[in-house]
């Protein structure tokens, strides 16, 4: 677990990635969450280990539009589009997060990335969390 102080409309509030954690699983958006802000050697960071089985093509349809572009036989297309569904995923559910932690903790200036672990078994990423210009040094 991290923690540091933020400021807030004027005041000083402590922020832990427990908080984070709790934000980002109650989102829906993960099977599982783990805290692995510890390991970064970023002060204002936050990083968070997250796993979902989802399906990255949502309708039968979906798949059959990218037929077109895929190559029997090739699995390269149809991995180029089960990593862009999860790169749209990731995006999606980083939206949602990035509000939550706005109503839920009334920081405003953060911001997000991800490094995409694994496709094949469903999402495994990295979310990072920067917390900017709040952050006390």
């Amino acid at each position: 677990m991290k923690e540091f102080n933020v400021i807030i409309d004027n005041t000083i509030k402590l922020v832990g990635s427990n908080m984070v954690e709790r934000i980002i699983t109650d989102t829906g958006y993960f099977d599982s969450v783990e805290d692995i802000s510890g390991q970064l050697n970023v002060e204002n960071t936050m990083g968070f280990n997250v796993f979902s089985i989802v399906p990255m093509i949502h309708e039968e349809g979906d798949m059959k539009n990218q037929e077109d572009h895929i190559i029997p036989g090739n699995n390269e297309g149809m991995e180029d589009l089960l990593y862009r569904s999860v790169e749209n995923y990731l995006e999606i559910a980083l939206e949602e997060i990035l509000e939550e932690l706005k109503v839920q903790l009334a920081v405003q200036n953060v911001t997000s990335n991800y490094s995409i672990i694994d496709v094949e078994d469903g999402v495994n990423a990295i979310l990072y969390l920067y917390f900017g210009d709040y952050y006390l040094h």
